[in-house]
């Protein structure tokens, strides 16, 4: 190796300089496609899973009322899952 050659050894990545916080959340960008009234975007991450929705409220005038009823029933599965959470645990 010639003069003024580092060896390509991998380095730890030193990410102090960074200052990037790590997302919590992250909720898909889903278009409503011509013809439909309704869009929903299901995305996991980390130990989260996140939902999203767009409608054409003309065409879809329900739409006012699907985060209530998708939070319900989000709350209704959780409680649900509550019990047996307790019994298996979660794979790492």
């Amino acid at each position: 190796m010639g003069p003024g050659h580092a060896p390509l050894t991998p380095q730890p990545l030193d990410r102090s300089f960074l200052r990037v916080e790590i997302p919590t959340e992250a909720f898909p960008v889903i278009p409503v496609p011509d013809g439909h009234a309704l869009s929903v975007g299901i995305f996991s991450y980390r130990d989260c899973v996140c939902f999203s929705g767009y409608a054409d409220p003309g065409a879809l005038p329900e739409a006012a009322s699907l985060p209530g009823a998708l939070n319900a029933s989000l709350l209704e599965l959780s409680g649900r899952a509550g019990s047996r959470a307790a019994r298996r645990p979660l794979a790492a």
